[in-house]
């Protein structure tokens, strides 16, 4: 995976020279390959291929959607995220699961 900008992978999508599934995959397997060196990542959706499939569909439909759509996002361990572990940076966290969402990300 090349680093390009969310316009353009955007694009790739919308022309559908690049999926969801594809790009979701790709950023699994490079998660595989070296975070167990370093360690920068706390807890993994479990129902990110769910959105990416969607999203595919939605491309693939030529439905208009937003601008994030498609896109896998990384987020910081400091905010609330329902339902998955959320640390805030503390092993004293480590069981933390809240249950509800940081009102930032509802937006996405």
């Amino acid at each position: 995976m090349n680093i390009e900008s969310q316009s353009s992978i955007l694009g790739k999508m919308k022309r559908r020279s690049l999926s969801p599934v594809d790009l979701l995959i790709d950023l699994m397997d490079r998660i595989e390959k070296y975070d167990r060196d370093i360690q920068s990542y706390v807890t993994l959706n479990e129902s990110a291929m769910k959105h990416a499939e969607k999203a595919e569909k939605q491309y693939n439909n030529g439905e208009v959607i937003g601008s994030l759509e498609g896109i896998p996002l990384s987020v910081k361990d400091l905010m609330d995220t329902a339902n998955l572990i959320t640390t805030y940076g503390n092993a004293y966290f480590r069981s933390n699961v809240p249950k509800k969402m940081q009102e930032l990300f509802k937006t996405f």
